[in-house]
Order: structure tokens, then sequence, then C-alpha cells
């Protein structure tokens, strides 16, 4: 269904991928920096629905956030990439930017500064179990990433399962969290699921007590 072409990343990722090796020989691999696209023009647009479960109880709300690469820059050799983030509630209201992140391919790593805090979204190359700590390049505690090649029911080529999380509900709770990719697109679907069960009275039971779901799936993408 999709065929991919070899994007100004790719390149950028090669360019960085030579001079970070330590015998600066190109190894014919497909390390999948397609997974993590960074052109200026490149938009991507979700609908998501997120349930925070409060005191009062369950608190739905759906919206639309859109991602669009607008600017670079070069800073030491390494190109950051603006990425402007906007929202909307209703697919006819207009867009209203509200943050604005940034991106960029430094060698084998793919890191999105998200709220002024960088994260490694991927490692590369892509592998099935490969591990990394997703806060290296932050002060907060270390946390592992998993990935994972999965085969797709609509695309052509295999998605990039990305595991933030893997903590099956318990007694006390579920932290079940994973980000999805695509070759050429990013990221397509990502389902956050993070529960805390009451156990006031000593009994572990099913009642929530606090916790969050989070379903952002991809409804269109493009260049402008």
């Amino acid at each position: 269904m999709y065929k991919y072409l070899l994007t100004g990343i790719s390149i950028i990722a090669i360019a960085a991928m030579v001079s970070c090796s330590s015998d600066n020989e190109l190894i014919e691999q497909d390390f999948g920096f397609e997974y993590f696209p960074l052109e200026i023009g490149d938009f991507r647009e979700y609908s998501v629905t997120e349930v925070n479960f409060l005191t009062v109880g369950p608190d739905t709300s759906r919206y639309f956030i859109r991602e669009e690469i607008t600017d670079s820059v070069t800073n030491g050799g390494v190109v950051l990439f603006t990425l402007e983030r906007s929202s909307r509630t209703l697919s006819t209201d207009p867009w209203k930017v509200d943050s604005l992140w940034t991106a960029r391919v430094d060698c084998f790593e793919a890191i999105q500064v998200e709220n002024n805090i960088p994260i490694l979204k991927i490692q590369f190359p892509v592998a099935d179990g490969k591990v990394w700590d997703s806060n290296l390049f932050n002060a907060l505690d270390s946390i592992g990433y998993t990935s994972f090649l999965i085969d797709s029911d609509t695309l052509d080529d295999q998605v990039l399962k990305v595991e933030v999380a893997n903590l099956p509900q318990n007694l006390v709770g579920r932290d079940e969290r994973n980000e999805f990719y695509a070759r050429g697109i990013g990221l397509i679907n990502r389902d956050f699921i993070t529960l805390k069960f009451d156990t006031s009275n000593g009994v572990a039971t099913n009642d929530i007590e606090s916790g969050r779901v989070l379903m952002q799936k991809l409804i269109n993408y493009g260049k402008n």
C-alpha cells in the first residue's frame, strides 16, 4: 500500500551514523530511520479519547491533535526540527497552537523534547527486544523502553511497537503503555492505560481509585 522513499532524515541520519561510527564504514543494514521521519512540512493528525479517573468518577474528553514540522536549525552539526502541536475539540473547529516541541536524530537515537523534557523515543537500528533508557538525556529516573517489530493488518511493512510500560492488571493497579510507528509516517497509535485500584480497606478490588486511559489514533497525514 505504501511506497517508501529515502527521506531527508534518512540522509541526515546516515551522515550522522558515519560520523559517529568508529571506523567510518557504512554497513549495509536496515536501520529503520524511516520510522521517525523528519522533514519540514510533514504533518500528522490524530483523534484522541482520554479518560481521567477522579474522586467524583471518570471524566472523558475527545479532541484532535495535529503535529507539523515547521522549521529546523542546525546546532553543533545536529539538525533540530520544530514540531508545532495544535489541538481542537471538533473536526470543524480551527486548529489552535498549544505547544512547540523539538525532535532530532542524533547518531543512533531519535530524541523528542516534550514540554522541555528530552525523551529517547527510538534507538537505532530497530530490532525485536531492544531495550534502552528513555530518560538517558534528562535527570528523571531511568525508564526502560522495549521495541518490537510486528506485522500489520493494514500496512505492507512491519510496524515498530515501542513498549513504554508493561505491568498487566494486578491487585493494586495496571500500567500498560505502547506507541506504534510506521515507516515514512512516524507515530500512528498511542495506547496508554495507567490505573490504581482502591485498597483503602485493606482489600484489593477492581474499583479504580485514580488513573488515566488515552487512545490516540492517526486519522490523516501528509506534507504541506
